[in-house]
């Protein structure tokens, strides 16, 4: 029944709840009049039938078929979603259940085999019946293939069936291209030539393999050819078979969107071959599908070529990354259960395959393969390991210390300065730099302040203070750099309007202790200075004169550039104390390569820390510095009445310590 008159309408829902809607009229009724009242824009009407859909016992695969129906659906929906909120909740419920719905009977094996042996029935028969395989995709081939298998199928059916795996598409290039390792000559022909036709560049190296592996006759060798020229090209013809499958292996990691799987749905398929039972599907995760397929492809380039060291960087990478896009709570169906973790194989490839990784991570932007492989690298003896360059040049471990992501660059320096090197290297100044900015995070931030402006500078400071800052100002930007360096570093670097703003930034990146540090830049940008902020990746022009609001504004825009989680409290601790222990163990070493000096400042804030565990660490790191001041810090520590006296006791021996290695330099 379908009511005209609104307000008579109204008054029946305030007493009829939607659940009396579902029980008075059928699934198509209630449908019907849910997309009527979307037409004409009657909100209520529109959450009440569609709230009865959400609610109804029927199954997901009824409610796509009522749906599936509907013309204009996609906007349809749209329209009844953009009504308020508790119509854009409802119809996102619905369109779990349609989507659900359309997954059931897409993948129904029984009516995938009736669709299939309905292609010998009549035309209309026959049209129906290859709209709904066509529907189902991937889920209809390996039936298909099962279909022209049996020795029982006819001659008709089997033509039938050819001819509509081209129609499929993209869907039946993955199944098609893993069954071309039957062992039966007419089946890899058949499904040689629909791959060809389909023509997507992704079934190039599985039929190169079949051409260059397989025993085909002259005959089947042109099908094969012919189809690989049409996905990829006479240069598909040319390649290495090891290069095609590291390629496709590449573009699966990259996430290409030609090789996404349906998006829709949780899970994915990945295929393989039995000779005996034909294609079979792993559902796994849609959020590891691309990771599974890279060091799938990864595998069968080293299958290919035992010396293509580049897939076993992939393979390497895919792994870690599988493991951090797996979703909370669910098992990747594809690892064994005695399998070791991505962990173990990284750490057993050693430190040459731990840098080529690290390199990808860091080229990726992405932490989540970054640390694994730093930790990989910690775990291998040795500076010369850590130093290693890859193939292409580059030292990972070196460049993470200017990351974007405080996660990695602090497992950087902490890995190098454990290390002990014996010799200078490139970038060793930065990991004391970036040791002091682990040390700065117990601690009160510090901005550098670099405004030519009296008043402006003022105004600014005020603002900087009034956020928790601790201000090193100066208009000079030389000595800013100075005093920013005896301070241990900053956590932002400010800079006023003037025409050497381009200058300043080149300064600034040029000095180890600022070179990762974000920066806000008050000035009419520059065509110049765009392209350096740009280029630079942490820096924010705020376009004019710095105000307290541009600053705010850009200071979001700094947070949204940096990578990686935002460090809590208890995090932000546990690396000040690994900055303490290391500035310690570098101290103990006597190396020549580090200034450990440097830390001095950021240590002597560190006392000031009421976290027992962080104070004993900073006393202890500065028991090995040389200068006169740490023993006054120390001290001080030692003797405040507040000081908790296991800290008191630890303090008083490191300012023995102290005493033991430089003599006293206390004053009276």
């Amino acid at each position: 029944m379908r009511f005209t008159n609104a307000l008579v309408l109204c008054a029946v829902l305030a007493v009829l709840p939607a659940v009396c809607l579902a029980q008075d009229s059928d699934l198509d009724t209630q449908w019907n009049d849910f997309i009527h009242y979307i037409k004409i824009t009657q909100p209520d009407m529109v959450l009440s039938f569609g709230q009865a859909l959400v609610d109804s016992n029927a199954k997901d695969s009824q409610v796509y078929t009522v749906a599936s129906t509907t013309e204009d659906l996609e906007f349809l929906l749209g329209r009844a979603a953009k009504m308020n909120n508790q119509t854009a909740a409802m119809v996102k419920e619905l369109q779990v259940r349609i989507d659900n719905g359309y997954l059931e009977l897409r993948s129904d094996p029984v009516s995938i085999l009736r669709s299939i042996d309905a292609l010998t029935g009549s035309a209309r028969e026959h049209y129906n019946a290859s709209k709904r395989l066509i529907e189902s995709g991937e889920y209809s081939v390996p039936l298909m293939v099962q279909r022209l298998r049996d020795d029982e199928s006819s001659e008709e059916l089997k033509s039938a069936i050819i001819e509509l795996f081209p129609q499929i598409g993209k869907d039946a290039v993955r199944p098609l291209s893993v069954a071309l390792q039957t062992e039966e000559t007419w089946l890899q022909e058949v499904f040689a030539d629909a791959l060809g036709e389909i023509g997507y560049p992704m079934a190039v190296p599985r039929l190169r393999e079949l051409l260059d592996e397989g025993e085909l006759t002259d005959y089947s060798r042109a099908i094969v050819e012919n189809a690989i020229v049409r996905c990829g090209g006479e240069v598909a013809l040319k390649k290495p078979l090891t290069e095609l499958f590291f390629d496709l292996g590449t573009q699966y990691y990259d996430r290409e969107d030609s090789l996404m799987p349906d998006g829709r749905y949780p899970k994915a398929n990945v295929w393989h071959w039995d000779e005996t039972l034909g294609l079979q599907f792993r559902k796994i995760p849609h959020e590891i599908f691309c990771d599974v397929y890279a060091m799938r492809n990864a595998r069968l380039a080293l299958t290919h070529d035992g010396d293509n060291y580049p897939a076993v960087t992939l393979w390497l990478a895919a792994d870690i990354r599988k493991e951090a896009d797996l979703p909370a709570g669910q098992k990747d169906p594809l690892r064994g259960k005695t399998q070791p973790a991505a962990a173990f194989y990284i750490r057993a490839a050693g430190a040459q395959f731990a840098q080529e990784v690290l390199q990808i991570a860091l080229d990726d932007y992405d932490s989540r393969v970054a640390i694994p492989a730093i930790e990989a690298l910690a775990s291998v003896a040795g500076d010369k390991n850590l130093l290693l360059t890859t193939s292409a040049g580059a030292q990972p471990l070196v460049e993470a210390l200017t990351y974007p992501d405080r996660h990695v660059r602090f497992r950087a320096a902490w890995t190098l300065a454990n290390a002990l090197p014996k010799k200078n290297f490139n970038g060793d100044d930065l990991v004391i730099s970036v040791l002091n900015e682990a040390l700065r995070q117990s601690s009160q931030n510090t901005a550098l302040l670099i405004v030519s402006d009296t008043d402006a500078n003022n105004r600014m400071k005020d603002v900087l203070r009034a956020k928790g800052f601790d201000v090193i100002d100066n208009a000079d930007t030389a000595k800013a750099i100075v005093a920013a360096y005896q301070a241990g570093g900053a956590d932002m670097v400010v800079v006023g309007d003037g025409p050497e703003a381009a200058d300043v930034l080149r300064a600034i990146r040029r000095e180890s202790a600022l070179a990762a540090t974000p920066m806000v830049i008050g000035s009419i940008s520059t065509d110049a200075l765009r392209t350096m902020a740009k280029r630079d990746g942490r820096v924010v022009l705020a376009d004019g004169e710095l105000t307290e609001a541009s600053l705010d504004g850009a200071m979001r825009s700094i947070n949204d550039l940096l990578v990686g989680e935002p460090m809590m409290t208890a995090e932000r601790n546990e690396w000040t104390i690994k900055a303490s222990q290391a500035v310690r163990q570098l101290g103990l070493s006597n190396t020549k390569v580090y200034n450990i000096e440097r830390t001095r400042p950021l240590l002597a804030k560190a006392l000031k820390i009421e976290v027992a565990e962080v104070q004993i660490a900073a006393a202890e790191a500065l028991a090995v510095l040389s200068a006169g001041q740490s023993q006054k810090d120390i001290h001080g520590l030692a003797v405040d009445e507040f000081t908790m006296e296991n800290v008191r006791i630890a303090s008083l021996n490191a300012l023995a310590e102290s005493v033991r290695r430089y003599g006293n330099q206390l004053n009276a």
